[in-house]
């Protein structure tokens, strides 16, 4: 299961999810209304978000994220 599908199933059924992560998951900002980033202040679940530091192959593409190369 990727990391962007297990937070949005911590969200749609917290009764049944306890812990949920991500290593290094694409797609958990977005500019769509279900973007995790976005439901994660409804999430019960210990979440835990992992990623690099440097990724030259993943770079930041919304407007308020960091710009470091």
């Amino acid at each position: 299961m990727g990391g962007r599908i297990s937070l949005l199933v911590a969200d749609r059924v917290p009764d049944r999810v306890a812990t949920a992560a991500s290593f290094h998951g694409g797609g958990l900002v977005t500019e769509a209304a279900d973007s995790p980033h976005l439901l994660a202040h409804r999430m019960t679940a210990t979440i835990y978000v992992g990623g690099a530091q440097d990724d030259a192959r993943s770079r930041p593409k919304t407007p308020n994220s960091s710009t470091r190369r």
